[in-house]
């Protein structure tokens, strides 16, 4: 049983970072959002994965990566024939981590160790690393 969806219209919210003590407002595009978490059967359903420790079809998928979340909301949304709300950004930082599959602290012991290895700039490194991964069609 898929969950229900609720419909978050467009509006101006504002966000705030508490670090900081910052606040400021953003625009939102309304968007739908599911009732539930998603299920461990949508998730194999969409993805033929099944990623959770645990089992059982009607408990909450988990143990997704970052990098997997967005690319099973698309995939939902390919099916469901509604238009994707992600778009990878493949020259961030965290390329390394999704290629390497690895922590953000393990990513930067790669590159630091590689850096002294090569006797080069670790930012040189990882913008050589960035530009050799083959980006999506």
């Amino acid at each position: 049983m898929e969950p229900a969806v609720i419909a978050v219209p467009s509006g101006r919210v504002t966000v705030s970072d508490r670090r900081t003590q910052r606040s400021w407002s953003v625009d939102l595009t309304g968007f739908l959002l599911a009732s539930t978490p998603a299920t461990q059967a949508t998730y194999e359903a969409v993805t033929g994965q099944r990623p959770s420790s645990g089992r059982g079809d009607r408990l909450p998928v988990e143990g997704v990566s970052w990098w997997d979340a967005p690319e099973f909301c698309n995939a939902l949304s390919d099916r469901d024939g509604l238009g994707r709300a992600y778009e990878r950004d493949w020259g961030s930082p965290g390329i390394i981590m999704g290629v390497m599959r690895c922590t953000a602290d393990e990513a930067f012991l790669l590159l630091t160790k590689q850096s002294q290895v090569e006797n080069r700039r670790l930012r040189d490194i990882a913008a050589e690393i960035v530009s050799r991964t083959k980006r999506p069609d």
